[in-house]
């Protein structure tokens, strides 16, 4: 089932190059077994590829400074990988990032069960300018709406929107949907679930049996949903029972 799961991340000086090539598994990370897509944009003429931009970033970026920000989004498993790229690039273009240099890199997850999307970016506009200006303060200025706040939450807002539209397009009587508000926001009354991780999958995967995962099927079936509008229901009938 589709899941929501967006988080905003940044890279300090001297890792943005060694992030890249994660992301797009090169290097000592070509063996990485689920990548399926990149792809790049606005990379400026004096690099060949998104990860030696974020080279030149760690090189000239002030020391204290920020080499790129990246998105890390899920993807839904109901989707085609195309479907899910346009998602993800709906979202690119309704946020105000189509200007800025990007490496989008997809992966399917281990077992192609986790699939998600690696949105890694400079805060600096493409301009046409060679290297050393480009990161000077008279260069390519880096774009302030990044840091706000109110940007980020319309950005969760949007990934739901565009990630449902795509999914809307499966079944319209199958109402398989994500939404970015909390439970509480959305009236339902039950704790969040814990994370089972990537270790206590693995043990379930190769033993059949691991006890985070148990403990975690436990919780849900403890904590099964309940709308707060019910619990709201039924503490009023208990108080006009009172009053009679």
């Amino acid at each position: 089932m589709a899941i929501y799961r967006l988080s905003l991340k940044s890279g300090a000086v001297g890792k943005g190059k060694n992030h890249a090539k994660y992301i797009c598994a090169e290097g000592k990370y070509e063996k990485k077994s689920d990548m399926e897509k990149v792809e790049e944009f606005n990379i400026p003429s004096f690099a060949k590829n998104g990860i030696e931009f974020f080279e030149a970033a760690d090189k000239n970026e002030r020391s204290n400074g920020r080499t790129y920000r990246e998105f890390e989004i899920s993807l839904a498993r109901e989707l085609t990988p195309e479907q899910n790229k346009n998602a993800v690039m709906n979202f690119v273009f309704e946020n105000k990032l189509e200007n800025q240099p990007m490496i989008i890199a997809y992966h399917k997850g281990k077992n192609g069960d986790n699939p998600h999307v690696h949105l890694m970016f400079s805060e600096r506009p493409n301009l046409e300018v060679d290297q050393d200006l480009f990161f000077k303060r008279n260069g390519s200025k880096k774009n302030r709406l990044f840091n706000d706040k109110e940007w980020l939450k319309d950005c969760r807002a949007s990934w739901e929107k565009h990630l449902n539209k795509e999914l809307a397009q499966l079944n319209k009587r199958i109402k398989k949907r994500v939404s970015h508000k909390s439970l509480k926001a959305r009236g339902i009354d039950r704790k969040p679930q814990p994370k089972i991780g990537y270790i206590a999958m693995a043990i379930e995967r190769r033993l059949g049996q691991s006890s985070r995962v148990q403990a975690i099927k436990d919780f849900i079936e403890k904590h099964k949903p309940k709308k707060l509008s019910r619990l709201r229901a039924q503490a009023r009938n208990r108080d006009m029972g009172r009053g009679r």
